[in-house]
Order: structure tokens, then sequence, then C-alpha cells
């Protein structure tokens, strides 16, 4: 239940206030602690979404977000024919 939760950061307790009254309009809803360690993504989403100006008149498209397979970086690269980054040294080995 809401009742047992405290704000801690005086900032919050508007937001805290806020969700208070909004849980009235639910008939059933409840509250899971998450540690901030292990709530990073959310928290940088927060601050995001405090730098945007929000009013009831915008309309805010779904966010899709995509989970690489694989690491990123071996999605970039691609195949040069030009010749390998060795070849200059083999070439100062061979002659001097």
């Amino acid at each position: 239940t809401l009742g047992q939760w405290k704000t801690k950061d005086a900032n919050l307790v508007p937001y805290h206030e806020y969700l208070e009254k909004l849980t009235e309009n639910f008939k059933d809803i409840s509250f899971t602690y998450t540690p901030r360690m292990t709530n990073q993504f959310a928290d940088a989403l927060a601050t995001l979404a405090s730098m945007v100006s929000i009013t009831k008149e915008n309309l805010i498209e779904p966010l899709e977000i995509e989970i690489a397979e694989g690491p990123a970086h071996c999605n970039s690269i691609e195949a040069s024919e030009a010749k390998s980054w060795c070849e200059d040294i083999k070439n100062l080995l061979r002659t001097g």
C-alpha cells in the first residue's frame, strides 16, 4: 500500500502526493521497491523526462526499444579489399 512508503527527498514530496491522488482511480494497485543499483535505466529515463515539457495536448507516441542480439560493434564492421594494415610493416621487415 502507498501509505507504507516515505519520501526522503524533499523534491520528490509533490510527486509522492500526486501519486497518492492518482491511486484513488484504481481499484487495486501495488508498488514494489527496486534498489537504485538495479534501476539505472529507469533513473536515466526519469532524468530525460524531467527535461521535457508535456501538456495534455501533446500526443506522445510509444517508444520502441530493440535489443541487439550481439555487440553493436560486430554489426558495423564491413569487409574491405584495400591492403591490410600490416602490409606496410611486412614490407619494411622484408626490405629493411
